[in-house]
């Protein structure tokens, strides 16, 4: 609910509300301190799988550059 909320927000060109709806939302906030969400959301370090993918990547292309 509350990401759909952000997304109108971001459509209109406005800042992305994410951090403070989920900080003002009790159903959040019941399990998951306030003050703790903005870290929470901070993606800046997050990478994922990408080392995996891209090492499956590099392996596919040696397979095909090999086989030609």
């Amino acid at each position: 609910e509350q990401s759909l909320v952000a997304w109108q927000a971001l459509q209109n060109g406005q800042p992305n509300p994410l951090g403070d709806l989920l900080a003002h939302d009790e159903r959040i906030t019941r399990y998951v301190d306030a003050a703790a969400i903005p870290e929470m959301l901070d993606a800046s370090e997050h990478i994922g799988d990408a080392p995996e993918r891209a090492r499956l990547l590099a392996a596919e292309i040696r397979r095909t550059v090999t086989a030609q």
